[in-house]
């Protein structure tokens, strides 16, 4: 799955994400997200690292600095249960005594 780049671009490939890590200017090259984007690229490209890390930490390395993205509110209210007792909750009617005091149920 491309990654989409700010300028209207994409990173289809691992060669296309170094060829972009090696066009960032020097300042921002040296920075903690930037420094660990590029590891972990090399370390996808050498199999030694799953693909997914490297395409994270592309992502966030590109938009670092951005705020996040807000939840959109809900269209609608969470639908709200009614606490239904069953039937085996009700409480027993009281023992019926008989002539003999046996209890019967």
């Amino acid at each position: 799955m491309p990654i989409d780049l700010p300028d209207g671009g994409e990173l289809v490939t691992l060669r296309d994400a170094a060829a972009y890590i090696a066009k960032v200017p020097a300042t921002k090259h040296k920075l903690p997200h930037w420094q660990l984007a590029g590891q972990l690229l090399i370390d996808a490209a050498e199999g030694r690292g799953p693909r997914l890390h490297a395409r994270i930490a592309m992502l966030k390395a590109i938009h670092h600095g951005e705020p996040s993205p807000t939840a959109e509110p809900r269209k609608k209210q969470a639908k709200a249960y009614n606490i239904i007792q069953s039937q085996n909750a009700k409480k027993a009617p009281p023992p019926r005594e008989g002539l003999s005091g046996a209890v019967f149920f």
